[in-house]
């Protein structure tokens, strides 16, 4: 038997084996035409079930279960629907005459212990952020006669693959694809379901899908508590699930991989293949990075494009495109023919080449569509979705390699160069620019921006009014001062930007996009007049100033992007306030700052303000423990650590590390103030750790060498408290070294010369015999 067919057999007596488990009076109709390899696998795991080794720890539990209570609020209990593991569910029926409902109730098994209640409790925390059409509505919860329960939507339908059965393909895609985004939305609220399986998959009456069951699942990131068990169903559980890893965006991806393969197992579609097998690779990060993208491949085979599961070769590509012109392709050679047999050998070279012009400038406009829509619409789309960051610039770079070659095919117009343009900026982004989720590569970042800008300046050089070219070269030269160091070097690529901004203004006075640029460059600038310049006090003025000129106009098309960067107003106008000496103060602003966050993200999490979230923590505990108020400052910490963490379960993101190893060196500073020194050396150590490692990758960028001089100073001081006083000279003298290796390649600025690398210097003095 070949190695897929062994999969597909595996895969589907497990499926068989749970379903007998819960349902063992309907064995005859779920083993009927089912194959005898199948049958034997089955027989086999029925046979070992009480070695557990293929046991299905969702299944149940056995034994007699204890009879729930006969009413639970206004619901009477009518009868049992099914088992789990940790519960059990049953039909209740409306008795206060009110009205007439049915409705779902699960109750905790009375053996199941203090840590499954509190799981049963987050099942329902779960459920009531979930509000989607197709999951199951929590209507009620609470405890009856000692037995936790929850009051659920009652849905009258058939698990997903029994409701596919007899159903075209079609059917069967649209009918995943409905569950696909359900499990969608319960990520982008940061809930992973982790039991996704087709019996928590149902199909209505009326066609419709429904999600059920989030009895183990977990906020996205979540760090699981030892007394906690993670269950799962084994027939759809991802390798690094069975072999015991917490649940994650992953898992979910590899169960509905499990579940499409089981849909498709009569389709002999390769392309469908291809996508169900790239959704269940052994390796996490090969698989799809959301379900976003798993959908967006079922949409490109839909509209029979190439889908990402199969290499990109030119005769998969060429097959395609005939697929997608099937008919004009065989009207086009009957008609070739035609004109061949009536004008000769020279009619027919002519039409063919015009033909072949006319397929060309059809392909050539396609490519351009289907690159425009990865660049921008479907990345958009993805900017905020967990896991999504390597992803994508693997979409940015595809798009823009085929807007490249669009490019410099000879036919290329200003607007398809400005749209390469853009596209090798949105790359630098995903890379490795300051301030943006990214993979934390500032060189290949500035290798994208240097695309960009040859390309923009190209465009402007025969068209220096084009405000579209202006405002992007804005935005570049923008982009290029997150990568400068504190010093006069960033000030000066900042004015470059703002210059562009304003001319792209005078070309056009409403353009919110450049109106935005240009408040960004006056945040920059603040931000150097703090660093680079030392001066705060005048950075108070540059800020305000911008603040209300941000509120003096409403954005319509771009008012989200204006929200976030009044957050970032707000959180450098607090640094100026507080490095002006006014440390109190430094908390109005840093408070605005926190409620626009809080506000965005009552209306759906997302990665972008939960890296704001992080942000306003760290700088509200700051200013906290330095006027004397350390346990409310470390709470700060503590919860900023969680959502920096939380953010890094989703995929690599250099910016939310930087964050998080700036909360747990607060973090330790607190611990050390409230007296707990040894506590303190373990996320000090953390996060010298981080620190070394992000540096160690990208020796070239001035801001984690910064980063580490400051961390390696503030690690000397804790390990003194501590009485450890070798590793803290060991600490000094490395951050002086840095520092001194930061000030020889030119790139210290005025505030780290006047105040920070004199405190290394102080430390070396204090903690090592002999001085420096």
């Amino acid at each position: 038997m070949a190695q897929t067919e062994e999969h597909d057999v595996e895969r589907r007596a497990l499926l068989l084996f749970e379903r007998l488990s819960e349902r063992p009076k309907a064995r005859a109709r779920i083993l009927a035409r089912e194959s005898a390899a199948v049958l034997a696998r089955v027989a086999a795991l029925e046979a070992n079930a009480t070695h557990a080794r293929y046991a299905i720890p969702t299944a149940g539990l056995g034994g007699v279960e204890a009879a729930p209570p006969g009413q639970v609020g206004p619901f009477r209990i009518v009868r049992r629907l099914g088992s789990g593991g940790m519960g059990s569910v049953w039909l209740g029926e409306r008795s206060d005459g009110l009205y007439e409902q049915s409705v779902a109730v699960k109750f905790l098994h009375a053996e199941m212990g203090a840590a499954a209640e509190a799981r049963f409790a987050e099942e329902r925390r779960f459920l009531a952020r979930l509000d989607d059409p197709a999951i199951a509505r929590l209507i009620d919860g609470g405890v009856a006669e000692g037995r936790a329960y929850l009051v659920m939507e009652y849905v009258d339908g058939a698990p997903i693959d029994e409701a596919c059965a007899r159903a075209p393909l079609a059917e069967r895609l649209r009918l995943f694809t409905a569950a696909a985004e359900a499990v969608q939305f319960a990520h982008s609220r940061l809930v992973v379901h982790a039991d996704l399986k087709t019996n928590n998959i149902l199909v209505d009456t009326s066609g419709r899908v429904r999600l059920l069951d989030f009895g183990i699942a977990r906020l996205a990131g979540g760090r699981a508590r030892k007394d906690r068990v993670s269950p799962m169903t084994r027939a759809f559980a991802s390798p690094e699930r069975r072999a015991g890893g917490e649940p994650s965006i992953a898992d979910d991806i590899y169960a509905l991989g499990m579940i499409l393969g089981g849909l498709l197992s009569e389709a002999r579609d390769p392309d469908l293949a291809a996508i169900a097998d790239k959704a269940v690779h052994e390796e996490p990060a090969r698989r799809y990075g959301s379900v976003a993208a798993l959908l967006a491949d079922l949409q490109r085979w839909r509209e029979r494009l190439p889908v990402t599961a199969r290499p990109p070769t030119l005769r998969y590509r060429a097959g395609r495109f005939l697929a997608r012109h099937a008919v004009g392709v065989a009207i086009s050679a009957t008609v070739m023919t035609l004109l061949a047999a009536a004008a000769g050998v020279a009619s027919f070279n002519y039409v063919r080449a015009e033909r072949a012009r006319v397929e060309a400038d059809r392909r050539f406009h396609e490519v351009r569509a289907i690159s425009g829509f990865m660049l921008f619409e479907l990345y958009d789309r993805l900017a905020n979705a967990p896991g999504t960051v390597q992803a994508r610039v693997r979409m940015a770079d595809t798009a823009r390699q085929y807007l490249d070659r669009l490019r410099i095919s000879g036919r290329a117009p200003a607007d398809l160069r400005l749209e390469t343009a853009m596209g090798y900026r949105r790359l630098a982004r995903v890379q490795g620019l300051s301030g943006a989720a990214s993979l934390g590569q500032p060189s290949e970042a500035k290798r994208s921006l240097d695309a960009a800008e040859s390309l923009t300046r190209g465009i402007l050089a025969t068209e220096p009014g084009d405000a579209d070219a202006l405002e992007l070269m804005g935005w570049i030269e923008a982009d290029r001062w997150t990568l400068k160091p504190d010093t006069a070097a960033s000030a000066r690529v900042n004015r470059s930007a703002a210059g562009y901004f304003q001319r792209a203004l005078a070309a056009d006075r409403g353009r919110e996009g450049a109106r935005l640029g240009w408040l960004t460059t006056e945040k920059n600038r603040a931000f150097d007049l703090i660093w680079a310049a030392d001066k705060p006090k005048d950075a108070v003025v540059v800020l305000n100033t911008a603040l209300a000129e941000l509120d003096r106009r409403p954005f319509v098309t771009r008012a989200a992007e204006a929200r976030l960067l009044k957050t970032n107003l707000l959180n450098r106008l607090g640094d100026a306030i507080y490095y002006a000496g006014d440390i109190p103060g430094s908390l109005a602003p840093y408070r605005q700052a926190e409620a626009i966050v809080e506000a965005e993200l009552k209306n759906g999490e997302s990665l972008e303000w939960l890296s704001r979230r992080g942000e306003v923590a760290w700088n509200i505990s700051g200013s906290l423990g330095d006027i004397g108020r350390r346990r409310e400052a470390l709470a700060y910490a503590h919860a900023g650590i969680a959502t920096m963490q939380r953010v890094l379960s989703f995929g690599p993101d250099a910016d939310a590390e930087k964050r998080l190893l700036i909360l747990y060196g607060q973090e330790a500073n607190l611990l050390s103030d409230l007296g707990d020194r040894q506590g303190a050396l373990t996320p000090a150590a953390a996060s010298i750790a981080l620190r070394e490692a992000r540096a160690r990758l990208e020796p070239d960028d001035s801001q984690r060498s910064r980063d580490l001089a400051v961390g390696l100073e503030a690690g000397s001081r804790l390990y003194a408290a501590a009485g450890r006083r070798r590793e803290a000279c060991d600490l000094a003298r490395r951050s002086d070294a840095q520092w001194l290796a930061i000030e020889r390649s030119g790139r210290l600025g005025q505030r780290d010369l006047n105040d920070t690398w004199p405190k290394a210097r102080a430390s070396v003095r204090n903690f090592c015999r002999g001085g420096a």
